[in-house]
């Protein structure tokens, strides 16, 4: 009979008799099918109807992109209402040619999926794993960038999973989808993303918060994530899969009404991958970059604590704990000083009226020497470790040595330490 269902196999053999010009009668008979199946299914493939597997597609209408971008906008804004029934009459009143009422309660099926799936615990998720299937790179994993609610994938095949080769699939896939989320998911399951060394999440973490994506993690006991998870192929098999979900509506559609207008526009230059250290802040009010043998102004208060400095080519940034203190123009001449003058506090830690005042003990020499010393440099911060060095003396010579050193050195010069220190050495020696 004409509505009967007929196996891909047997619409294949249907095709391929047909090719050799065999009439629609004789292959009726052949294949034991009523010769008004034999014709449709011919028809169908003059069409252009027949997708590779002989299955039917679906008809032009649902493969109309705007009726689709309509009927999935209509009813996302109207999802609130209780009954389909009446939220479709409201539908054809407004799209008169618009689907009807089995193809629209489909639809609103996926919206409802999706709109449950678009709460702030499912955003875009990172997850990474090895490879399950056969691949020509050894060892092999994978990179996924999923977005739950479209069901939209980003996969990448890789020989490691190091910091910069993630940052890296996420920068491409970033401008492959023309925007960044504001939250971004990190998969901490069995699919090994919390296998990896934890330097490495840290400093993916460090790169998307300078993006400006807040990072949360999902974890196992997590039951939503795994029901989430579940639904598609993390072997990486395929990649930017656009596969038709129910009733014609393609991936790539759902995230481009779904997900893509919540996405942030891709900078026009990435941040880099920052290097990261701890530093003990000095009483100075700075901390030292040995990397590059130079100091960075911290507020006063942190005096003494261990800092995180973080650094590229461009910009240091100093934090205590997760909080930021500071940025600064990284400057790369060694021995410098980069200070904002709004982090020193004159009461706290050294300063230059603390070395003149301490120095006022020792004798007028002594003070006036180390004015001397500071007024040598632009900032009076190069000349704080010599200061306290030449206080630091007294702890080895007397006072009035050190006093008798200073008038001898202040007429002449240089006044330094070092100079300050031979002059004391060469008093002891010869007396």
């Amino acid at each position: 009979m004409p509505g009967q269902r007929v196996s891909a196999d047997k619409v294949k053999e249907i095709i391929e008799l047909k090719s050799r010009h065999v009439s629609n009668r004789r292959i009726a008979e052949i294949v034991g099918l009523n010769r008004n199946t034999v014709n449709h299914y011919c028809q169908l493939q003059t069409k252009g109807l027949l997708g590779n597997a002989f299955k039917i597609k679906k008809s032009k209408s649902y493969h109309s992109e705007q009726r689709l971008i309509d009927c999935l906008k209509f009813i996302q804004q109207k999802f609130e209402a209780t009954k389909l029934l009446p939220l479709w009459k409201l539908y054809k009143i407004e799209f008169n040619d618009g689907y009807r009422y089995t193809h629209f309660c489909g639809i609103a099926q996926l919206v409802e999926r999706i709109v449950i799936m678009k709460n702030p615990t499912h955003p875009p998720i990172l997850i990474t794993g090895r490879l399950k299937v056969k691949s020509s790179i050894n060892p092999a994993y994978f990179i996924c960038l999923l977005f739950p609610a479209s069901g939209l994938q980003t996969t990448i095949h890789t020989s490691d999973l190091k910091a910069i080769s993630i940052i890296n699939f996420l920068q491409t896939s970033f401008c492959t989808l023309g925007g960044y989320p504001e939250i971004m998911g990190l998969a901490s399951s069995q699919h090994s993303f919390k296998k990896l060394p934890r330097s490495t999440i840290q400093d993916v973490e460090d790169w998307l918060d300078q993006m400006g994506s807040k990072v949360v993690h999902h974890s196992n006991e997590n039951i939503e994530f795994k029901k989430i998870i579940s639904q598609f192929s993390l072997d990486a098999r395929t990649t930017n899969s656009d596969e038709e979900q129910f009733f014609g509506v393609r991936v790539s559609l759902l995230f481009k009404i779904f997900d893509r207008p919540n996405l942030s526009e891709v900078p026009i230059k990435f941040p880099e991958l920052r290097k990261v250290i701890t530093a003990k802040a000095q009483k100075n009010s700075h901390v030292f970059l040995p990397e590059d043998k130079n100091y960075y102004s911290i507020p006063s208060s942190y005096i003494g604590q261990v800092l995180t400095i973080k650094y590229n080519s461009e910009i240091v940034s100093i934090y205590s704990g997760d909080k930021q203190l500071c940025d600064h123009l990284r400057t790369l001449k060694h021995f410098t000083y980069t200070t904002n003058k709004h982090h020193l506090n004159p009461k706290v830690g050294w300063t230059k009226e603390y070395f003149l005042r301490v120095s006022s003990k020792i004798g007028a020499s002594t003070k006036l020497f180390i004015q001397h010393l500071f007024e040598k440099y632009d900032s009076p911060n190069a000349g704080f470790k010599q200061a306290n060095a030449i206080l630091l003396l007294k702890n080895k010579y007397p006072g009035r040595e050190i006093e008798a050193a200073c008038s001898k050195i202040l007429p002449i010069g240089p006044h330094t330490y070092h100079r300050l220190k031979r002059e004391l050495e060469l008093s002891l020696t010869f007396g």
